[in-house]
């Protein structure tokens, strides 16, 4: 066995600072050689357990970082073994030289921290690393597949110390924390500070004894007689115990958590035990979820009550768990998976609801193809068909992308009851969040549509202005008449671009009515004699002859007899274009 516990050769004050007293930390441009190397090699393991988090290690991107890691550690141990690596919560320190730098306390939160090395490391027990000249590049593979197997923030079956205890290393050593340090420590804080001492021995601090209230045997034993006694069936109960501890390995954590769920169930029925097996099944489902385990999840899932049925603080932990799972990973994760995955995934979302509703829009926001995003879009529209309200808040999010889906939802769902939400979001700084906009106002009525769709008629956007214009001629209303003639007839309709100031002009044409003879009429005779031929004078003449009453064709018949060539012109072609549309 290559790991063991006991005393290690620093006090415990000293741990966080593996240092010799009176020294200081070695700048990274101070560092020897065998620190700078292993210092390379902690970064380029960081990057691999992050890569096999995200991809599985056994992912096409992420095996030649693994060999990679293992080539250069064979070559560190060859030339500068043996290696004493001790490690703090933060930190790793080779000898007196810090080779592997913690995060700064104050920008670094919780979730990030977990998947340090050193945390990593820490948080299992592991307090010093022994590399000899005799580690084997299979001592180094076992403690790669061990630390990637536990960085996903929470293992699902053992630590990092008991994978490695299940191997046999050979020049690979550890040093952990003592069992008696954890146990003391523990009973301590059970004790609580008034107990802890009142019976010990006078002068020397000693805690009481925690087992105290155990009853004394009957009779006294002869510690050699019974272990001679016990040394005969110590072969078959060790083999026993080892088949055991086998066969619960090999049973997945569905299965075994299922089973628990059960047995609790039929010992207890009762409303508080409900709650608790609710609050039980919540967090398995997050932690399926956050591993990728859908079907897994859906177990889980299943094993909780009905939404009806659900108590309310269940639904605010299930709500709190899936918003603090880490959505980068399950983003990228998803992104890389087939459609049956992506569709495994967003079902369950629709299945749980409201609380996952915070967990899509994450995952909408992270995704980087579009299939995700329009399959997290669909889920977002069925858990909030009936209550379009509950996504209105994501309208508010910085990236523009996400704001266009939510927009996306809205349309989808439809009704004038987003329409206040489609006006917000018409506001909105990035025109391609407008657009969607328009094109969601498609599924709004067009009395609640139409003051939303005049407001865009400003843009300087063409692309956004002709979509604008195609929703307006859904639907005739004389509101559109009067926007669009007062902004052909603005003293700045000159000034705008020329593709906005022709789809405002052809607009006209299908909008236009009696109301809009005399602005077309001013509009065919601007400039006098000195007029020239302009795509809005030959626009007015068409309007007017699509409009062909009496009025309008008669303002025709005068301009053929206008002293201005360019009016004359216009005219001849609006009439010739009249008489072979008839």
């Amino acid at each position: 066995m290559s790991i063991h516990s006991g005393t290690l050769s620093q006090p415990p004050e000293q741990e966080s600072a593996i240092q010799q007293p009176g020294s200081r930390p070695r700048r990274a441009g101070e560092l020897s050689a065998p620190a700078r190397h292993v210092s390379d090699w902690f970064r380029q393991l960081d990057r691999l357990v992050r890569a096999s988090r995200i991809f599985g290690k056994d992912a096409p991107s992420v095996l030649p970082m693994r060999e990679r890691a293992l080539d250069d550690m064979a070559e560190i141990i060859q030339f500068h073994a043996p290696l004493l690596l001790r490690c703090s919560a933060v930190e790793i320190w080779l000898q007196d030289e810090l080779v592997v730098r913690g995060p700064d306390a104050a920008g670094e939160d919780g979730s990030r921290m977990e998947r340090r090395i050193p945390f990593l490391l820490y948080r299992d027990g592991v307090r010093a690393i022994h590399m000899d000249g005799g580690t084997t590049r299979s001592d180094l593979e076992a403690f790669l597949d061990a630390l990637t197997a536990v960085a996903n923030g929470r293992s699902e079956d053992s630590d990092l110390v008991s994978r490695l205890w299940e191997v046999e290393l050979t020049g690979l050593s550890f040093e952990v924390a003592p069992l008696e340090t954890a146990l003391a420590t523990n009973m301590e804080s059970a004790t609580g500070p008034n107990l802890a001492g009142a019976e010990g021995d006078a002068g020397t601090g000693a805690a009481a004894d925690p087992f105290d209230d155990w009853g004394a045997p009957d009779t006294d034993a002869n510690a050699e007689t019974e272990w001679t006694a016990l040394r005969a069936n110590e072969t078959a109960a060790r083999d026993a115990w080892r088949e055991r501890w086998k066969t619960e390995r090999a049973r997945t954590r569905r299965e075994r958590s299922s089973e628990l769920l059960r047995a609790v169930h039929a010992l207890d029925a009762g409303p508080e035990m409900r709650e608790a097996l609710a609050a039980m099944s919540a967090g398995w489902l997050a932690q399926s979820i956050e591993h990728g385990h859908w079907q897994e999840a859906l177990e889980a899932y299943a094993s909780l009550p009905h939404p009806e049925d659900m108590p309310e603080s269940v639904t605010r932990m299930l709500q709190s768990l899936l918003s603090g799972l880490d959505v980068e990973s399950i983003a990228e994760r998803l992104d890389e998976s087939d459609t049956e995955a992506q569709g495994t995934f967003f079902a369950l979302t629709v299945q749980i609801g409201v609380p996952a509703l915070d967990l899509v829009v994450a995952v909408l926001g992270q995704a980087t193809r579009p299939r995700l995003r329009a399959a997290a879009t669909t889920a977002i529209c069925y858990t909030c068909s009936d209550h379009p309200e509950r996504i209105e808040r994501f309208l508010s999010d910085s990236r523009w992308q996400v704001v266009r889906n939510i927009v996306f939802a809205l349309g989808h769902i439809g009704g004038d009851a987003v329409a206040p939400m489609l006006a917000r979001a018409s506001r909105h700084v990035d025109a391609r969040v407008r657009r969607a906009v328009v094109q969601a106002l498609g599924q709004v009525s067009p009395a609640r549509r139409m003051p939303i769709l005049v407001s865009q008629l400003d843009t300087p956007d063409a692309q956004l202005l002709s979509a604008t214009l195609a929703m307006i001629m859904r639907t005739p209303d004389s509101r559109a008449t009067e926007a669009i003639l007062a902004r052909i007839g603005a003293v700045d309709f000159e000034s705008r671009p020329p593709d906005v100031r022709v789809a405002l002009l052809g607009a006209l044409a299908d909008v236009a009515d009696e109301r809009a003879v005399p602005t077309l009429e001013a509009m065919l005779n601007r400039g006098g004699w000195f007029a020239r031929r302009t795509p809005e004078r030959s626009a007015a003449a068409v309007t007017l002859a699509r409009i062909g009453s009496p009025i309008a064709l008669e303002i025709l018949n005068n301009g053929m007899r206008s002293r201005s060539e360019a009016v004359r012109a216009a005219c001849q072609e609006a009439l010739q274009r009249r008489e072979h549309a008839a």
